[in-house]
């Protein structure tokens, strides 16, 4: 595509505008500007919106890149243009830790990479946008739909307004938001001996630490909002073939939930990690209808996103996923099943894999702190072997040992998680 075509599109756009705020995010870097009073209220919005805007516009583009696009309608390429967008500025955070280059003015130059690409692309971009919106509105044009629709509208402005708050919350303050800074500090992904939270794969926290060099004041707890309505978006999308109003009542009932309203608004990972596992369950149900190949790697990406947010993930999408491709037949030989179980755990183990190296090489357990043996200060007394073996009793029938088989993993990583 010729520059020459390009832009003149996007003056005075939402490209210039992205492109923008990340040169002052590298201008306010440079000059240490922290805003305060009503800047600092707008920074809390508007610093999570460029990542949003970066992360959808690199989706968008990888999906039109690889052709998978094609085989999405329009509320679908709005929802997998912002996990695959999420999940590619993650994956290069990591990177940059990994190679011990994580700075501030390397992150914005990422950024600013994921802007140029965006505006490479940005008439398929829009386009996207507003076949995605309207089909939100057809969703709604049911006048008791849209009833609902206010509704889930109107909860979602209540943890809008605590996540532009500063942050309160003990699990953000320790964990998701502690995490960057050391990053920062060491130039890399480093491990925290004292903390074994801090060494949990947290994806999220990546995203954070990118909104946090935009604006270095900000709780991000207004990303981990947006989570909250890309989810929301993920369940209008994946209930479309069952009938209009199915999905916009599934979402109804997740935002409004208590639980999630409250941690939507503050910094975690509950959120980000539920939106990937949706989108996953949604790309796999449009592979069963459109039997692509590539759909399977973008549902394998998902899940490797979604596991490098928690590991609960392993368990509530990724095995299921797994088990319904190997298990359901589909006109499919067992060979060809098999086939495609690879494919997506390859996938999810690709994007998984920063983890993977990072526990590796510094705590000595690519799983930590589980299943395997972690080497000196980072050796911890509840590996999960020794975890399931004191639940056990000393006489294990085969029923009990079923039951600790089943529950016992299922516990630990809760609680390991929580």
């Amino acid at each position: 595509m010729r520059w020459s075509r390009v832009v003149p599109k996007i003056s005075g756009r939402l490209g210039a505008l992205v492109v923008g705020a990340v040169c002052l995010g590298i201008i306010g870097h440079i000059l240490r500007w922290r805003p305060d009073g009503s800047w600092a209220l707008v920074s809390e919005i508007a610093a999570p919106a460029v990542i949003v805007a970066l992360g959808f516009g690199l989706g968008a583009s990888s999906l039109h890149l690889t052709g998978v696009a094609n085989r999405l309608d329009s509320l679908d390429r709005v929802v997998h243009a912002l996990a695959v967008g999420f999940g590619g500025l993650v994956l290069g955070v990591l990177v940059l830790g990994l190679a011990g280059l994580l700075s501030c003015r390397t992150v914005l130059g990422l950024l600013a990479i994921a802007g140029i690409v965006s505006l490479s692309r940005w008439r398929l971009l829009k386009g996207d946008l507003s076949r995605g919106i309207e089909a939100l509105k057809t969703e709604l044009s049911t006048p008791g739909l849209a009833v609902l629709g206010v509704v889930v509208a109107s909860a979602l402005l209540v943890p809008l307004a605590s996540s532009v708050l500063p942050e309160a919350f003990y699990d953000s303050l320790l964990y998701h938001l502690e995490a960057p800074e050391i990053w920062l500090e060491q130039g890399r992904l480093a491990a925290v001996p004292t903390n074994l939270h801090l060494n949990y794969p947290v994806n999220t926290s990546a995203l954070y630490l990118a909104t946090r060099c935009i604006a270095p004041s900000v709780s991000a707890g207004t990303l981990h909002w947006f989570f909250l309505f890309a989810t929301a978006l993920a369940l209008i999308s994946i209930a479309k073939p069952v009938g209009r109003g199915i999905g916009l009542m599934a979402a109804a009932l997740f935002v409004i939930t208590p639980s999630t309203l409250e941690v939507a608004g503050y910094a975690a990972a509950d959120l980000s990690t539920t939106f990937w596992c949706v989108a996953a369950f949604a790309g796999w149900m449009r592979w069963v209808e459109k039997r692509s190949p590539g759909m399977l790697v973008l549902v394998g990406c998902e899940l490797g996103f979604a596991v490098g947010s928690k590991y609960t993930a392993i368990l509530v999408a990724v095995i299921p996923v797994l088990a319904a491709t190997l298990l359901i037949p589909g006109g499919r030989s067992f060979v060809d099943r098999l086939r495609h179980v690879s494919l997506v755990g390859f996938a999810a183990l690709i994007c998984f894999s920063p983890w993977l190296i990072r526990n590796g090489l510094e705590t000595g357990n690519p799983l930590y702190p589980y299943i395997f043996e972690s080497k000196g200060e980072f050796a911890i007394d509840h590996a999960l072997k020794k975890e399931v073996g004191l639940r056990l009793e000393n006489t294990v029938t085969p029923q009990r040992l079923a039951q600790h088989a089943l529950y016992g993993p299922i516990e630990i990583l809760r609680e390991g998680s929580g």
